[in-house]
């Protein structure tokens, strides 16, 4: 179990994206948030608590961008931000290699109005020790989980 790397009162989180424009458009949403304290790459006295990461699931750079991430920050909890559509195995294999969370970013902007305060729960639930799916995504990821044991 990973060990908290902040105090309770606020949640330092790194923004880590290759999308400038999603990076720049998640942290408007976040930090409005009172808890929530944007912490700086390789700054010691500012250790994210959650690392929320943007990847799209076409780049295999981005992929492969978790395992480094995870041990990079290893006090740090991971929230996956999944641009586009997302394999069930992919989301299977990051929770495997250690994030705490994995959200689909909606793709019409009805859902992604609201998306801002699904990511700041999702960060508050993983701080705490818990882990998040995108609904969307669960019963994809537990039809392929059951498929795998059956098969075993």
């Amino acid at each position: 179990m990973r060990q908290q790397a902040h105090n309770t009162h606020s949640i330092p989180i790194l923004f880590l994206c290759q999308d400038n424009t999603f990076r720049l458009t998640l942290a408007a949403w976040l930090t409005t948030a009172p808890d929530i304290q944007p912490a700086e790459a390789g700054k010691t006295d500012s250790y994210p608590g959650v690392i929320v990461l943007g990847i799209n699931p076409q780049h295999s750079e981005d992929i492969q961008s978790v395992t480094r991430i995870i041990a990079q920050y290893p006090l740090s909890r991971v929230l996956v931000l999944s641009q586009g559509d997302c394999p069930e195995a992919l989301v299977i294999n990051a929770f495997r290699e250690g994030v705490s969370g994995y959200l689909a970013v909606p793709s019409d902007e009805a859902a992604r109005a609201a998306f801002g305060e699904q990511v700041l729960q999702a960060i508050r639930v993983i701080q705490c020790g818990g882990a998040v799916i995108s609904p969307r995504l669960t019963a994809h990821v537990l039809h392929e989980i059951s498929s795998r044991s059956l098969s075993s």
